[in-house]
């Protein structure tokens, strides 16, 4: 796998949440967060970003009979799902954010500055084991999120 998501993944940066911390955003006032922050993506929660590689498979639309309510965008009809995967030394969680980032054209590595393309919210992951039980991956189901700031068309 680590072969694999090396030859065939592409660099994304995941936005993984601090447990406990809160962003910056917050107002101690109301107890909410700034909803158009670029941090936290509104949620009140301090994040830090790591580069990875992940491997994006084709958009699914995953049927569930319990928990399958969930927004979608405006103007979008169905919420649409992609399935992504990635090492197992990255765990992520339902409270992280997966970054899309532009990759130079020629070397497929980041440019820099980093410029996010894409934010997707983490649905679902689930561990996949080796015949030993040790993780060696993880599948990670994620939803794309609107979110104009970051200029995601450009």
């Amino acid at each position: 796998m680590a072969d694999f998501l090396d030859k065939r993944g592409h660099w994304v940066a995941i936005r993984q949440a601090v447990p406990g911390a809160k962003c910056s955003c917050m107002d101690s006032a109301l107890g909410e967060p700034g909803r158009a922050c670029d941090d936290c993506l509104g949620t009140g929660r301090a994040y830090v970003d790591r580069l990875i590689k992940i491997r994006k498979s084709k958009t699914l639309q995953i049927n569930q009979a319990i928990g399958s309510e969930r927004s979608s965008p405006i103007g979008n009809v169905n919420a649409f799902d992609v399935l992504m995967y990635t090492s197992y030394t990255v765990k992520p969680t339902q409270q992280d954010f997966i970054l899309e980032i532009a990759l130079d054209s020629k070397t497929r590595e980041p440019n820099i500055p980093i410029k996010i393309v894409q934010v997707y919210n983490v649905i679902d992951i689930q561990d996949n084991r080796d015949q030993g039980g040790r993780v060696e991956y993880y599948s990670i189901t994620s939803q794309r999120v609107v979110w104009p700031e970051f200029n995601v068309n450009g």
